[in-house]
């Protein structure tokens, strides 16, 4: 099959063969040495891909929503005011809204401690929000493939992009503003 050559010759690595009676329209993940890529986990998909033949506009709608997001684009690293301070221990969401405040032990911890933790937990809730935001940059990126229409496959295309935005921008926010990592 040229897809599974094409995949190992891309991962310089022979991929496995197939059990007998596994799906054939399923490619194997190509292993990745563990010193690549400490934080790299491999999620092997599988779904059906429709390449289109027609490049017209075939569906009402979907090329201005195309259009419309070509026009505003935003660029996170240009348009962002990155150079704004932000103390990463300072009370950047109000205190009532810590679901920890009313908690005892949250109660006792000194003031440092208490920093720190929400510190912590910011940190915490926005990585996860970042990851989510991968999530979407993912499945964005596999309605390309999906989609029947061109069109749609320039609309998908364009919510990729834009997830792609969304995880740079959390992920540099955790890095150079609340200095997580």
């Amino acid at each position: 099959m040229q897809t599974r050559s094409l995949v190992a010759a891309w991962g310089k690595r022979e991929l496995p063969s197939r059990a007998p009676g596994e799906d054939s329209r399923m490619a194997s993940a190509p292993q990745i040495d563990a010193s690549t890529d400490l934080h790299l986990e491999t999620i092997l998909t599988s779904f059906d891909t429709n390449y289109a033949w027609n490049y017209g506009s075939l569906k009402e709608g979907l090329r201005d929503l195309y259009e419309k997001a070509k026009r505003e684009q935003w660029n996170g690293t240009t348009q962002l005011p990155w150079s704004t301070p932000v103390d990463p221990e300072s009370e950047i969401i109000p205190a009532q809204f810590n679901p920890l405040q009313d908690y005892g032990p949250f109660r006792r911890m000194s003031p440092r401690e208490a920093v720190r933790l929400r510190h912590a937990q910011l940190s915490w809730q926005l990585s996860q929000f970042m990851h989510g935001e991968q999530g979407a940059l993912i499945v964005a990126s596999q309605l390309v493939g999906a989609v029947p229409w061109m069109d749609a496959k320039y609309y998908a295309a364009t919510q990729t992009m834009d997830e792609a935005r969304h995880v740079e921008v959390f992920s540099r926010y955790l890095s150079e503003k609340l200095e997580w990592e």
